[in-house]
């Protein structure tokens, strides 16, 4: 078995398995015959593979991975289950030394683990009519529409989720309640999904890495979502609805006919050169406003100043409009998905971003 082989099964068992979980089972990879399994709080992994092994053990997720990730790439890897541990041997191949041929590679032990609890099994499933194949459409809306999800903090206020939405077409969204990002997958719904269902963050970025390059199939349960592929079998949970409807609330801002295109990458290195000059380097606050047939961004702290603007088309007829304060970090983060910057609505203190392929809308609100 290459080295590297085992190192792209053990990838999404980087994000499944938490360090700091208090329970070992979360902490923890079963390495088989039959392949590896891991598990967390919101779902299930089995990866087949033959690791040459002729029983199982548990091992720390955290520290096989990192020596895996340290062995010579591309290069034969033996495993060998002993008493309490996992050996490994890796030869490198032969190098020339003085004329002489010498052999180089890499060996050692892993403690193995006792668990209390079994690591569940992912079950094989047939394809079925409820059964559909994930495009990349699918995959990039996962990645944008949960943009707007990614502080720890929101589970305490009813928003640490990200949505799939099947009422009017297919399509991803999160919000943090300064933002909202929305990713659609296809205008029409999709048969095979429910109306509404919610996942956990951490799940949803599991789900992009076990999917990759893979072609797999896909089917939502009472439960979940079941997903696999030649290699991966992978179960996660649902999670409880947000206690908002944030599709609902992007309504309020649908209209888009003052739109600008913007060059996202100038204002990414704004907001970055902001940031540098500012003392509070995780709340720095940036402004946009239009002015003159100009698109202004501007940044103020104590005696700290930048400003950039941004010809605007003359025939796009932009009116004046003044400056809203947005959170840099939250502009910043949709900056590489975006293209066109929407102004309808900066008079109610909102700026609507838009992208394509897929499309995508990302809203953000003033710091008021």
């Amino acid at each position: 078995m290459l080295s590297s082989l085992l190192l792209a099964a053990l990838v999404p068992y980087e994000t499944l398995c938490n360090k700091h979980a208090l329970s070992a089972l979360y902490r923890t990879v079963e390495l088989s015959p039959q392949g590896i399994r891991g598990c967390s709080n919101y779902g299930a992994l089995e990866t087949s593979i033959d690791l040459g092994i002729l029983e199982p053990c548990y091992v720390d997720a955290t520290t096989f991975i990192a020596v895996v990730k340290s062995l010579p790439p591309k290069q034969e890897v033996a495993l060998r289950v002993e008493q309490g541990s996992l050996s490994w041997k890796c030869v490198a191949g032969e190098e020339k030394k003085g004329g002489k041929k010498a052999t180089s590679g890499a060996s050692g032990k892993l403690a193995t683990l006792a668990l209390e609890h079994e690591v569940p099994s992912v079950p094989a499933r047939r394809r079925s009519n409820k059964s559909w194949t994930p495009t990349e459409a699918f995959k990039k809306a996962l990645e944008l529409g949960s943009l707007s999800c990614d502080q720890k903090s929101l589970s305490t206020i009813g928003m640490d989720g990200v949505v799939l939405d099947n009422r009017d077409g297919f399509e991803v969204y999160s919000s943090d309640n300064v933002t909202i990002s929305q990713a659609l997958v296809w205008g029409e719904s999709l048969a095979q999904a429910p109306e509404s269902i919610t996942f956990s963050p951490e799940s949803i970025k599991l789900l992009r890495v076990v999917i990759g390059d893979q072609k797999g199939l896909i089917e939502f349960d009472k439960n979940g979502l079941y997903y696999s592929n030649s290699v991966h079998r992978l179960l996660i949970k649902r999670t409880a609805p947000l206690e908002h409807d944030y599709a609902k609330v992007a309504t309020n801002f649908s209209s888009e006919e003052v739109c600008v295109p913007i060059a996202p990458e100038r204002i990414k290195a704004f907001v970055q050169r902001a940031t540098a000059m500012s003392e509070a380097k995780r709340g720095t606050t940036v402004s946009i406003g239009a002015k003159n047939g100009r698109l202004v961004i501007s940044f103020k702290e104590g005696t700290a100043t930048s400003d950039e603007y941004y010809l605007i088309d003359e025939e796009l007829e932009v009116p004046d409009l003044s400056p809203i304060a947005l959170d840099a970090s939250k502009l910043a983060r949709a900056m590489q998905h975006i293209d066109t910057a929407v102004l309808d609505h900066m008079e109610d203190g909102v700026l609507k971003l838009r992208g394509e392929k897929p499309e995508f809308r990302y809203i953000i609100s003033s710091k008021r």
